[in-house]
């Protein structure tokens, strides 16, 4: 449900989290697509990557050809989207406390099958630092869209003071 609300532009997230919904509301706006909320699971400080997971993803932004329905991976039950994310630059953000995470880098593994984590993931690798992606976090969902949109993101935050 959640996949098809994001594909048709009605943002939907998960777990109550506000900030990241409406994260998801102003990435959606200046970017006219779909974009993803997931988990910050792993960091990598060595190849400076961020490994995000989620079981819920809208289906614009995988290959369906290439994925696959499984279940929930918390309750065992249900179905959730087992997704490959393209090859990409991609920009992670996350509003909140009157702040916005902003942090490019680009997919470089997707659909990664691990067990212990929600269904669709994805590792990033940052263009800046990973540990100061982490010591900025303003909470654990982040939401990527497609494409390097910091200037977009930079020019709504100058829009809003």
């Amino acid at each position: 449900g959640l996949s098809l609300c994001n594909d048709e532009r009605i943002t939907a997230g998960c777990e109550g989290d506000l900030q990241a919904t409406l994260t998801m509301m102003i990435v959606s706006f200046v970017t006219k697509l779909p974009c993803w909320m997931a988990n910050t699971c792993r960091i990598d400080v060595e190849e400076n990557t961020v490994t995000l997971a989620h079981c819920t993803i809208a289906t614009e932004m995988i290959d369906p050809a290439k994925s696959s329905l499984k279940t929930h991976r918390e309750s065992g039950k249900s179905v959730a989207i087992d997704g490959l994310l393209k090859d990409s630059d991609v920009t992670l953000v996350r509003f909140g406390n009157g702040k916005m995470l902003i942090a490019p880098g680009k997919i470089v593994r997707s659909c990664m099958n691990d067990d212990g984590l929600c269904r669709t993931q994805a590792e990033v690798k940052l263009k800046g630092s990973v540990e100061d992606f982490i010591a900025n976090a303003l909470g654990n969902h982040v939401v990527l869209a497609y494409g390097n949109i910091e200037q977009k993101l930079l020019d709504f935050c100058k829009l809003g003071g």
